[in-house]
């Protein structure tokens, strides 16, 4: 991977969000002598994104987030480190909420936001890949005084990236596309967001099979790309919320794709999905590879 291209990558995708917060972004990489590494560009991106995100959603109106790559030597011959540095000048954490940050549950109410303070999941999968690819991730932190977060990651790398043959860039093709969800679990939802928002899509929640019906019959023509459809929902269940859909007044009742999103995925389930007017299912937890590959191919 070149760096350039995952310097460039996460500036776009943070682009929307920074607009719309009026906040002072500063995006830098400086010493880097080794622009081209062997290692894994969208797993980097996840781990800048969630970090990212979270200091955007967090700091106030005019405040600043800033982005720092660079690397040092690493100890290995043939390596390098490559240094992220995410920080903030918001809200910050508290001792106790950094204990747990790191927990796949870690929640802490915030009275200063006025809604739960954390990330849910988003903390959990930085510190997860980071180890996965034997790197580090250091913080600190103060109330009232910011963020900083560290990531180094030690990666091979070479003169110059083989070249392939030009191929469609299909990520991008995915970007910008509104997608629906109808999921009435929270932590559920958290997931399928992370999987949408880091390569650029947007997504709205519906948390029942009837709210689903609602927020899609009071949309605009295009406000929405595709709906990904829980099968087991309170008030109102995928398939009936399915078949709902498809009989409604609105241009894009019947072409509309949905994605059956179930815990099941016996023969007859499937079946039952198809049936309901749903396009395609998904068997939980998702899997972000099957997930993009069916938003590409219905979503053209």
């Amino acid at each position: 991977m070149q760096l350039a291209d995952l310097f460039e990558s996460v500036q776009k995708m943070l682009d929307p969000g920074i607009l719309k917060r009026k906040l002072e972004f500063q995006c830098v990489q400086h010493d880097i002598f080794h622009p081209c590494l062997l290692a894994d560009q969208l797993r980097l991106e996840q781990i800048y994104m969630n970090l990212l995100s979270n200091a955007i959603k967090y700091t106030p109106d005019g405040g600043m987030v800033s982005f720092e790559l660079y690397e040092k030597p690493a100890e290995e011959p043939g390596k390098v480190q490559l240094i992220s540095v995410i920080s903030d000048t918001g809200i910050g954490m508290t001792e106790e909420f950094m204990k747990e940050m790191y927990s796949e549950f870690s929640r802490a109410v915030d009275t200063r936001v006025n809604k739960v303070r954390g990330s849910g999941l988003g903390l959990a999968i930085v510190k997860k890949i980071t180890d996965l690819m034997d790197g580090t991730v250091e913080v600190e932190s103060k109330p009232e005084h910011g963020t900083r977060f560290c990531v180094t990651v030690s990666f091979p790398w070479i003169e110059k990236a083989p070249e392939y043959p030009e191929e469609e860039n299909m990520d991008d093709s995915l970007k910008q596309l509104s997608i629906l969800v109808a999921e009435d679990n929270d932590l559920s939802y958290e997931v399928e967001e992370e999987l949408l928002t880091i390569r650029g899509m947007e997504c709205s929640r519906a948390d029942n099979g009837q709210a689903c019906v609602e927020k899609f019959r009071l949309s605009a023509p295009g406000t929405y790309d595709a709906i990904l459809m829980d099968m087991q929902m309170p008030v109102m269940d995928g398939p009936t919320a399915a078949r709902t859909i498809r009989r409604l007044d609105h241009p894009q009742a019947r072409e509309i794709p949905i994605i059956a999103v179930t815990a099941n995925a016996y023969h007859e389930d499937i079946q039952k999905c198809l049936k309901a007017g749903m396009n395609e299912h998904l068997a939980k937890p998702v899997d972000y590879q099957k997930l993009t590959d069916l938003l590409k191919k219905l979503c053209r």
